[in-house]
């Protein structure tokens, strides 16, 4: 089935400024937000000072602007109570699943960045439980909960995120064992259920528990021990993002000139003991040639986490070609569409790339990875608006067997896949 771009609105002319051309998404997105906004308020608070001295005791103050509405999306098309109605009853009796986030930016937890705006970012404080809460309110049902393995090392500079430095010997496995200790402690309060399999995950929704699968966004802390592997399997996690911001020891990212021209022979360990383990090989931010000798390799499905295809109103390192998406989608795996500001102004922009991906590789093949709050100025901003996504693709045509394919079921699909016989030591 295809889906024409006047389905789902009409077609938007996407123009980037410098900012956000350079801005790389990811963490960069969520420390520019930040500034942004820090920026904005210190200028109203200098004006509001002026404005006070300058005028009249008796002027009547302008009222206060209306914060938007949490459960809305950004640029969203007005829906009906009944519409809300429909998709908060059809969320109930189906799972949904995030490709990958980083709830409250939970990462910064028990750490002080080096980089000065990423200091900025945290110290603002961590909000998982607020953000579990949206989750909870929305409807989500479970989502992968990814570390940040290079967050030590990340700086922003002009073009964007970046390796300001490499690791020190030990310091990617000690920093990945304190954000493990985090992840573990919202399960061991009862704050998240933890989904190591598909029953798991409906376990989990039949409680009214959000769940959480464990994931790390960057292979670092594995320092080419390939016994760290299964010590990650053994403590909960899921699914590993190769690559990340810095280049280490498994393979090129999209974001940097090569250095490997592709997986190193350590990656491709890393591949085949992933497989044998029942770990999810997630391959956002790794370059197509990386992609594709793990594709080539892998006896399982793969995936790319967040990210869509690039094309004449998004060129950025950091999406896909058409070819890059379909060897993903050729190993039985799936890309999630990712709410990113680039090329997206709005929601609807987002959704019309969502319904893209589709007719490129297949309804088979796409899912949801928003990377919340750690995104790049996102058209989707909270958990509470889950139920505009089952809405919007309704109306741009999707049956709701498809609808659910992309919501969960082609996650599930994989995951089962991937985790089947998870663990055995033959």
């Amino acid at each position: 089935m295809k889906w024409k771009k006047d389905r789902v609105g009409p077609g938007t002319e996407i123009a980037l400024d410098r900012q956000r051309r350079a801005l790389l998404g990811g963490v960069a997105g969520a420390v520019a937000t930040a500034l942004l906004a820090s920026a904005c308020k210190s200028s109203e608070e200098e004006v509001v000072v002026e404005s006070v001295a300058a005028v009249e005791p008796e002027t009547t103050p302008e009222p206060a602007p209306v914060a938007p509405d949490p459960a809305i999306p950004p640029g969203a098309a007005a829906v009906t109570e009944e519409e809300l109605a429909w998709a908060r009853q059809f969320l109930a009796q189906q799972a949904s699943v995030d490709l990958h986030c980083h709830p409250g930016m939970f990462f910064f937890q028990g750490m002080t960045p080096e980089d000065p705006m990423l200091q900025k970012m945290a110290s603002m404080g961590v909000f998982t439980e607020r953000t579990v809460a949206d989750m909870a309110a929305g409807q989500l049902s479970a989502a992968l909960f990814a570390t940040v393995a290079d967050i030590n090392l990340i700086g922003a500079g002009e073009k964007g995120l970046y390796a300001r430095r490499e690791f020190e010997p030990g310091e990617a496995y000690a920093d990945h064992q304190r954000q493990m200790a985090v992840l573990q402690n919202m399960a061991d309060t009862g704050l998240v259920a933890p989904v190591r399999s598909v029953p798991d995950l409906l376990a989990a929704k039949h409680a009214g528990k959000v769940g959480a699968m464990f994931s790390c966004e960057g292979g670092d802390f594995l320092e080419e021990k390939g016994e760290r592997l299964a010590e990650a399997w053994e403590a909960g996690i899921r699914s590993i993002q190769l690559v990340h911001y810095h280049i280490n020891q498994l393979g090129d990212i999209q974001t940097e000139a090569p250095k490997h021209n592709g997986l190193t022979a350590f990656g491709r360990e890393a591949v085949v003991e992933m497989n044998r383990l029942g770990m999810l090989i997630d391959m956002a931010h790794a370059t197509f040639e990386t992609t594709r000798d793990a594709a080539e390799l892998s006896s399982q499905p793969i995936m790319v986490s967040h990210s869509f295809i690039a094309d004449g109103e998004a060129r950025h390192p950091r999406l896909l070609s058409e070819d890059h998406a379909r060897i993903v989608a050729g190993t039985g795996g799936l890309v999630g569409a990712w709410p990113t500001g680039i090329g997206n102004p709005d929601f609807p922009s987002f959704i019309g790339r969502l319904f893209r991906l589709v007719d490129l590789i297949g309804i088979d093949h796409v899912g949801l990875g928003t990377d919340m709050d750690a995104n790049f100025k996102p058209v989707w901003t909270n958990y509470r608006q889950l139920p505009h996504v089952p809405v919007a693709l309704k109306r741009g045509g999707m049956s709701d067997e498809e609808i659910v394919k992309v919501l969960s079921g082609n996650f599930m699909r994989v995951f089962d896949e991937v985790t089947h016989g998870a663990g055995e030591t033959s």
